[in-house]
Formats: C-alpha cells, sequence, structure tokens
C-alpha cells in the first residue's frame, strides 16, 4: 500500500516538474522572441531616423543621401520585422516556427554578405563592426535553430506549398520575390537609373541588404497564406502595411532631402510602394463586416464575407461575454444547430463559433429576407392564401425536423424563419434562433426517445404574439405549443394582423382564449381541422404531422396551386411588382474600409487566449463542422470587426426573454449526456 502512494506521489510529482519545466521553456522561447523585437526595433529605428550617423561608424568610405536612404529602408525592414516576432509571440506553434524561420532565412543571408564583403571588398566596412555583425548573426541563427528544432520544424510543407488561394496574397508574393531578386542580383543597374551620382560598392552592399530583405517579406507572405490562424494572417498584413507606409515615407523623405542625387526615375519606386500600399490595405480590409442585419437579446447579427473566398458571405451573431449564465444563447443556438446538421434543410450551416475575452460569436449561413419582412411588403401586409400554404408548410417541415432530433424552438413567429439566398436554396425555408430552445426528450442506448418530466411551472419563454395559451398559464410547453404558434403566424400571414397584437401579456391571453374559432372562421375549414386537432394535444402527445401536412397540401389543390408555383415576391408572383428582387436577395452590399473600427482581435480567438476556455461542444466531434473552442482550429475562418449602425426595430414585439433561465436546465442536462 505504501508502496503503491510512493508511486503515485512520484509519478504526481514528475509530472508536475514535467509541466514545470514545459512553461519554463516556453517562457524562454516567448522571451528571446520579445528579446529579438527589441534588437530589431533599436536597430530599426537607429536605421529610420538617424541613417547618416549608422553610416559614418560602420562605412570606412565617406557616404551621401543614396546610403542613408538605402539604410533608412533597411530599417522599415527591422521594423516590420520588431512589429511581427512582437505580434505572434503568443500566436501557435506553427506560427511561432515561421517567426523563427524567418529570423534564420535573414541570419543566414546577412551572414552571406558580410562573409562576402569582407572577401571581396575587405576596405568597405570597419573591421570591428563586420565582426560584431558577424558573431551576432550566428548568435541569432544558433538560437532560432534550437528553437525551430525544439518545435521540430512543424512548419512542414507550408512554407513551399504555393497553392492559390488569394489572389491579392500572390500578387504581393509575387512582387516581394521580383524585387528582392532584382536588388540582389543588379543593385547597380537599378540604382543607376534612380541617381544622379557614381555609385560606390558601399551603395551595392547596401542594396544588395535590402534586396535580402524583400525575399524574407516574401517568404513571410506565402507563408502567412497557410496558417490556419485568420489572427495571425492579419498581423502579417498588418506588419505589411506597416513597412510600406515606412519605406513610402522614406521615398518621399529621400526625395525632398537628398533631392540633388535622385532623378525623376526616383518617382517610379515611390508609386510602386503607393500602389503596394493600396493592395495591401484592401487586402487587410477585404473580409469585414458590411452591414448590420438585426438586433435582438442574444446581442447583435453582422453580414459578413469570407476573406479567402469573397462570394461566400455569412451571418454572424455576437454576443458579450459579460453576460449572466442565464442570459446566454449562442451555446444552445450553435449546440441545436449541430443537432439538425444533416438532418433538415431548413437549419443553417456554421461555419464557424468562438469566444474571445469580450465576445461569444456565431457564424453561420446567410440568408435572405425574413417572412416577416416579406409579408410587410406585401399589399395590406399579407400573403396570398397559396403562399401562406406553402410557407406554413416549410415551417411545419422545419419544426418536425427540430422536435425529432429532441428540441422545442420555443419562439416561433415570422422573423425567425427566412428565405434561403443561394439560387440552389431561394424557394427554401430556414429557420432560425434557437436560443430559446429546450430539450423535451433525451435518447437512451437503443434510440428511444423518452419524454423529460413537464415542470409544474415554467417561465414565460416566448413572443406574446405568438406564443400558445398554455405559454401565458405557465405550463411546460411542449411540441403543439410549437405548433400553435405556427397557426397564430399563419393565420397572420393570410389575414394580415392578429387581434391581440398590440395587448399586453394578460390581455393578449384573453383575446387568445375567446377568438380562436373566430379568428379563423374566414380561413379555408381544413384550418379548423388544424385547430381541433391541436386542442386535443398536450405535454405527451406527438403531433400528427403528416395529418396537418395532408390538410395544407388539400388546401393547394383546391385552389388548383401546386408547390413549384412562384410565391408572391418572385417573378410571376401575385405581388412581384411590388418586390424588388435584388432586395428580396438582400445581396446589395458595400465594403467598408476604415482603421477605427473595433479589430478582429476583438472576435477571433487566439490559442493564448483560448486555451483555458470550456465554451466546447461535442468534445469526440469528429464531423466537418468544428465548434470546438480552445487550442483547436476553427475550421471556415472569417474575418470580423464590429460595425455599430442604426437599424429599424422589428415591430413584432420581442421574445420575453433572451435566454434560458436559471430554472431551465436544458444545458445542465446537455453536460450530463455529455
Amino acid at each position: 500500500m505504501r508502496a503503491g502512494t510512493t508511486a503515485s506521489l512520484a509519478s504526481q510529482t514528475l509530472f508536475f516538474i514535467g509541466k514545470r519545466h514545459l512553461l519554463f521553456i516556453m517562457e524562454i522561447r516567448r522571451s528571446l522572441l520579445i528579446i529579438d523585437a527589441a534588437v530589431c526595433l533599436l536597430i530599426g529605428t537607429l536605421l529610420f531616423f538617424i541613417p547618416s550617423v549608422v553610416a559614418y561608424f560602420i562605412f570606412i568610405q565617406e557616404t551621401d543621401g543614396v546610403h542613408w536612404h538605402l539604410l533608412r529602408c533597411i530599417g522599415c525592414q527591422f521594423i516590420r520585422a520588431s512589429f511581427l516576432l512582437y505580434r505572434l509571440r503568443n500566436s501557435s506553434v506553427e506560427t511561432l516556427c515561421a517567426c523563427y524561420f524567418i529570423r534564420i532565412l535573414g541570419s543566414i543571408s546577412m551572414l552571406l554578405l558580410l562573409v562576402h564583403c569582407s572577401a571581396e571588398t575587405p576596405n568597405l566596412i570597419h573591421p570591428n563592426y563586420l565582426k560584431i555583425a558577424k558573431y551576432w548573426c550566428c548568435g541569432w541563427l544558433a538560437v532560432n535553430l534550437y528553437l525551430q528544432t525544439a518545435h521540430r520544424w512543424t512548419i512542414g510543407d507550408t512554407v513551399i506549398a504555393n497553392v492559390t488561394e488569394n489572389i491579392l496574397f500572390q500578387i504581393d508574393s509575387l512582387i516581394s520575390v521580383i524585387i528582392g531578386a532584382a536588388w540582389l542580383a543588379f543593385p547597380g543597374w537599378l540604382l543607376h537609373r534612380q541617381v544622379r551620382i557614381s555609385l560606390s560598392e558601399s551603395h551595392e552592399f547596401c542594396a544588395r541588404f535590402m534586396g535580402t530583405d524583400f525575399l524574407t517579406a516574401y517568404v513571410i507572405t506565402i507563408h502567412a497564406l497557410h496558417w490556419k490562424n485568420l489572427g495571425d494572417r492579419l498581423i502579417a498584413l498588418d506588419a505589411r502595411i506597416l513597412i510600406c507606409a515606412l519605406i513610402f515615407t522614406a521615398q518621399v523623405w529621400s526625395q525632398y532631402a537628398y533631392s540633388e542625387h535622385w532623378n525623376g526615375g526616383h518617382w517610379v519606386g515611390i508609386l510602386l510602394i503607393s500602389f503596394w500600399i493600396l493592395m495591401t490595405v484592401v487586402l487587410r480590409y477585404h473580409s469585414t463586416i458590411l452591414r448590420r442585419i438585426g438586433e435582438g437579446g442574444y446581442g447583435v447579427v453582422f453580414q459578413v464575407v469570407n476573406m479567402q473566398n469573397p462570394l461566400q458571405m455569412g451571418a454572424m451573431k455576437v454576443e458579450p461575454v459579460g453576460m449572466l449564465s442565464d442570459d446566454q444563447i449562442l451555446k444552445m443556438e450553435i449546440h441545436v444547430l449541430k443537432k439538425l446538421a444533416n438532418k433538415s434543410k431548413h437549419a443553417c450551416k456554421i461555419y464557424a463559433a468562438g469566444k474571445d475575452e469580450d465576445y461569444y460569436f456565431l457564424i453561420m449561413t446567410l440568408l435572405s429576407k425574413s417572412l416577416c419582412e416579406l409579408r410587410k411588403q406585401c399589399p395590406n401586409q399579407r400573403f396570398t392564401l397559396p403562399t401562406s400554404v406553402k410557407l406554413c408548410m416549410q415551417c411545419l417541415e422545419g419544426i418536425e425536423d427540430l422536435h425529432n432530433v429532441g428540441f422545442l424552438h420555443r419562439d416561433i413567429k415570422p422573423s425567425n424563419f427566412a428565405m434561403g439566398r443561394k439560387p440552389s436554396v431561394m424557394r427554401t425555408v430556414f429557420m432560425l434562433d434557437f436560443g430559446l430552445a429546450r430539450q423535451y426528450c433525451v435518447f437512451d442506448e437503443k434510440g428511444n426517445m423518452n419524454l423529460r418530466e413537464p415542470r409544474k411551472t415554467a417561465p414565460f419563454r416566448g413572443t406574446i404574439r405568438y406564443c400558445s395559451i398554455n405559454v401565458h398559464r405557465g405550463d411546460e410547453q411542449g411540441r403543439h405549443d410549437d405548433l400553435w404558434s405556427l397557426l397564430y403566424m399563419t393565420t397572420e400571414m393570410i389575414l394580415g394582423t392578429l387581434p391581440w397584437r398590440s395587448m399586453d401579456r394578460r390581455h393578449a391571453e384573453a383575446c387568445k382564449s375567446s377568438s380562436e374559432e373566430k379568428l379563423i372562421s374566414s380561413l379555408p375549414v381544413e384550418f379548423h381541422v388544424f385547430l381541433k386537432h391541436l386542442k386535443k394535444l398536450n405535454y405527451n402527445h406527438k403531433p400528427d404531422y403528416n395529418l396537418l401536412r395532408s390538410l395544407l397540401k388539400q388546401i393547394l389543390k383546391k385552389k388548383n396551386h401546386n408547390l413549384t408555383d412562384p410565391y408572391d415576391w418572385e417573378p410571376n408572383g401575385a405581388h412581384a411588382s411590388k418586390f424588388n428582387q435584388q432586395q428580396v436577395l438582400n445581396s446589395d452590399f458595400l465594403l467598408f474600409f476604415s482603421f477605427s473600427c473595433k479589430s478582429y482581435e476583438a472576435v477571433y480567438l487566439t490559442k493564448s487566449k483560448a486555451s483555458d476556455e470550456k465554451f466546447e461542444i461535442d468534445k469526440d466531434d469528429k464531423s466537418d463542422i468544428n465548434t470546438r473552442i480552445g487550442i483547436k482550429t476553427i475550421q471556415e475562418e472569417i474575418n470580423v470587426k464590429l460595425l455599430l449602425s442604426n437599424e429599424e426595430e422589428d415591430d413584432e414585439g420581442a421574445s420575453r426573454v433572451s435566454g434560458v433561465s436559471k430554472t431551465d436546465d436544458t444545458l445542465q442536462k446537455l453536460e450530463e449526456l455529455k
């Protein structure tokens, strides 16, 4: 017994020591990056602001404005390296290895130039400074080789791979390698066309040094294209913008400060850098929030576009992290969408989901207008009977799919259904907003459905205008309550309004109780059968979806209307003239460029920030829809920023709550099931 205890204690001790050692090594690596960044910043600052002083100490020969300009451009490269190393110090291993690799390339290239200089032009640089520079390059080469080896060179083939994922990335990389190679191979030829003075070997040395930095920039750009973490890729682009701006400043500075040394050809370089800045800024801010779609209790919804595929747009929901547990919605919504994945054509696809220090976010399929918006554009704010019935059939199918995976929606209303945006799904109704969903059953090992025991009293969940009388009374909601909401919703689509539309909760309950039969008296007789069926149901009963579906089909048959006939808003539809088809698609947008927007860091998740978070769904899920947070990589990354704007409020009436209450233990049950 004592031996076992001793062995266990020894094992725990070794684990603790190993963990502490690993953390110590990680801190050393991070510290080395910070030191490297500080050294680069110091060198870059000196070269950029006082190149003449630096040149006086380095070169034996007398220097001029051309030397100073080239040194200033080299200083820009050092400042860029400093920014990159510091910003990426807490990034993924893959990105850190890229930093080490860049420093290795830079150290090797600088060392080769110094060796060439000492062999071919020994009287160019002071011997002592030349020796110090060699030792410095060798030291940093050894340090970065060690760090790279410690990480087992995890950069893999991404440095070599050159998959054309974004044309702007490729253009940027191509320009870098062409310019770098040209300055390395033909420094005298390039300088001769820009300057008015005779050139020396020191001019060519500075030009070659600058060329090696351009080649290094090529590697970081082409490698950043393959980083899985979008935040890291954007940091690389920020570094690109920084160096372009600095070189542009250096170009203009030199053109006016040393005008006697430069001719008109120098303006070509200025124009090239100007174009480069524009291209990089467009690339950096190409993936941005285009406009705000809506707003609700959960926060706001934005339209976003995929950086890697500008044709792919998405809808992003944002929820502040500081909300109380009973007000959190996105966690439930993600879980329900995962359950519906590949099981319902009426559910959106998840592109990405995550959390950072300030926000939870969910990016999913971007849809067209909601049924609420479409109805309001119709004459008298109502659809024709055939369109209303066909929409009801699709909504019924979506609700049935949701019930089949064990969940209730509890907030069925027109604004929570929307038409598809892509041509292939433009006639498909999608169900939205599962933040108020509740699991009403659990499945045993054999796949049998077991109902959860209803609570004696349930808190109000839903929207007053569309919720059932049972919800008003505080009864536990069941499958039939979603269908009651569907009936009210369909009635409103046909008639244009509901009697209790503007009433408060108490008066709405009384009105619903007294006017149900009267409400549907003007509707086809099939709706009376629909109503009678719902009245027979309680929490334990499963609705007869087939019966309800057949009733709706019977209405269409009597009207000689087919499912393939156009909806009211479609071309040749009853109200087609009232609709602009481009507006129906909701596809109009304008790219928004601004440095004042809240940056992607406010939304996007990095490894260092998320390693201790527990915002995980289905930990062992291997599906292509990956919502795992923490050290796992978000698959379909979309650059997002917050762009505040004003939108008209939805006059439907908001849901009475914006999350799961403390008495609603659905999320706790989900954790137990996992």
